[in-house]
Order: structure tokens, then sequence, then C-alpha cells
């Protein structure tokens, strides 16, 4: 993955470079509930070159273990 910043994202990593799409896009839709396939058809993130989705999988399953009951 590419280390670059968008424009207007304070302090937040690309995460999908093509489209533009920080991390904390990404985690703000995962916050309200988007799957992968939801945060592809909300973002554009991970429908351009692909590279991308297994770290918004990875995202996506270390928010679902950080909800999960102790």
């Amino acid at each position: 993955l590419l280390l670059g910043r968008i424009a207007g994202a304070a302090r937040s990593r690309a995460i999908c470079v093509c489209n533009g799409v920080s991390e904390a896009a990404i985690l703000a839709g995962i916050g309200r509930g988007c799957d992968l396939a939801a945060l592809k058809a909300s973002l554009g993130c991970g429908t351009g070159c692909g590279s991308c989705v297994p770290e918004i999988q990875a995202l996506i399953g270390r928010a679902a273990l950080a909800a999960a009951p102790v």
C-alpha cells in the first residue's frame, strides 16, 4: 500500500489510493455497520486495482474484535 495522504483528511493515511479513500473514511463506514461490499458501494474503495482490499478486510476484522464482548 502506498502511504499517500488524502487532501482534506487530516492525519489519516490513504488506504485506497486509486479512489482517494482515507483510513478515517473507511473506519467511519465500518462504524456505521458497512461490510466490504457496502464500503465498495458507498466509498468506492477497493474498486480500482483492488490492492487495498486485504487492508480493508483487516480493518473490518480489527473493528469486529474490538466490538466483541470480553
